[in-house]
C-alpha cells in the first residue's frame, strides 16, 4: 500500500529584489511518513525554487527525489550540488542565502 504524502506547506509569491529582478518563488514541503530513505531526510520531500520571471533559466532550485538526496541547482546546472540536511530550518536558511546571493535581497512586500 502506497502512503500518500502529507503537504506541510505549499505557496508561491512574486517579489522584486534589490538588484531589480522580478522573481517568482515557489516552495513545497511534504512529509512521506515512514519512508526512511537517505534521499528523504526526516521523511521530507521538498521542492523550493526562485526564478527570474523574465528568464526562467536564471534560477535557484533546491530539491530531492528518488535516487538523489538533497541538492540544489543554480541557473542551468543539471547535475546539482549536494548539501547536508541538518534540519528544515537550516536547509531553508541555505535556500534563502542562495536566492539572495543569486538575485539580491527581496524587497519587503510581495508583488
Amino acid at each position: 500500500m502506497r502512503i500518500k504524502p502529507l503537504v506541510i506547506y505549499q505557496w508561491a509569491r512574486t517579489h522584486q529584489t534589490t538588484q531589480g529582478y522580478i522573481i517568482r518563488i515557489k516552495m513545497k514541503l511534504q512529509s512521506l511518513p515512514k519512508i526512511n530513505k537517505k534521499e528523504f531526510p526526516q521523511d521530507y520531500k521538498f521542492n523550493w525554487i526562485a526564478y527570474n520571471v523574465e528568464n526562467a533559466n536564471q534560477r535557484v532550485l533546491f530539491d530531492n527525489h528518488h535516487g538523489k538526496p538533497p541538492h540544489y541547482h543554480i541557473d542551468k546546472d543539471k547535475k546539482g550540488i549536494p548539501f547536508a540536511w541538518l534540519s528544515q530550518e537550516k536547509s531553508e536558511s541555505l535556500f534563502w542565502e542562495q536566492v539572495n546571493q543569486r538575485f539580491g535581497s527581496l524587497k519587503k512586500y510581495a508583488l
